[in-house]
């Protein structure tokens, strides 16, 4: 594959061929699953009891910004690390025929990004565009 890029849609792709292309550069873009919707489904769960009973997509406009970094702030890694995430993010891989024994994986990471400088850095951080192996430690699951 080389130097040309990729972008495969809901592809077929067996998990050790899908592999390589992604080390050479592929991108594979999957559109929701029931594991990927129940993943991100458990995430907003658990903002929504956080933030209730306001609208977490409108918080920022009734409450002081301390306030929201209070609710925020702890909410990051109880979902990075509470074990239903990582049963969910199992549920995910198995769903695309990943093979577990060669698959490595970072729990994804709740950004709170908010609108009009209201948060911007800290937990509002808004990372640029980027590969997740960039940036990531990956841990054997």
């Amino acid at each position: 594959m080389g130097s040309n890029n990729t972008v495969h849609v809901d592809s077929d792709t067996p998990d050790d061929i899908r592999r390589r292309r992604l080390y050479d550069g592929q991108i594979f873009l999957f559109t929701p699953t029931a594991a990927t919707t129940a993943l991100c489904d458990f995430a907003a769960q658990l903002i929504e009891e956080a933030f209730a009973p306001l609208d977490p997509a409108l918080a920022q406009f009734e409450m002081p910004v301390e306030r929201f970094v209070e609710i925020f702030a702890p909410l990051k890694p109880r979902y990075m690390h509470h074990p239903e995430t990582g049963r969910l993010l199992r549920r995910v891989f198995a769903e695309f025929g990943c093979d577990m024994d060669q698959t490595f994986l970072d729990v994804p990471k709740l950004r709170g990004v908010t609108s009009d400088d209201y948060l911007t850095a800290g937990v509002g951080y808004a990372h640029p565009p980027h590969r997740d192996t960039w940036w990531s430690a990956p841990w054997r699951s």
